[in-house]
């Protein structure tokens, strides 16, 4: 018996496909406007640990995303970027 995996599930559900581009577009967005803030261009493993750091940024983005654990929010974020690896995530984020 095969049994689908999470890839494909994700594939035949529409809504969760949708999801993925509005946390995409929302995050990307978002991301603009800290570098913009910030006056120099970052990357996503930077604009999470400015969000992480900054208490107004952080409510604002959860906010946007509309999610009320930081936790499930940072796994959601290293599940849509596949550039941003853990191990990078983890050094930066949590030190």
């Amino acid at each position: 018996m095969h049994l689908p995996n999470e890839q494909s599930l994700k594939n035949l559900d529409p809504s969760s496909n949708m999801d993925d581009a509005e946390f995409n577009d929302l995050t990307v967005k978002f991301g603009s406007f800290i570098s913009m803030s910030q006056n120099k261009c970052l990357n996503y493993v930077a604009i999470i640990a400015i969000i992480m750091k900054n208490s107004e940024y952080k409510k604002a983005y959860m906010s946007l995303i509309g999610s009320d654990n930081i936790y499930g929010l940072i796994q959601k974020f290293i599940q849509n970027t596949p550039n941003l690896y853990k191990k990078i995530a983890k050094k930066s984020l949590f030190q």
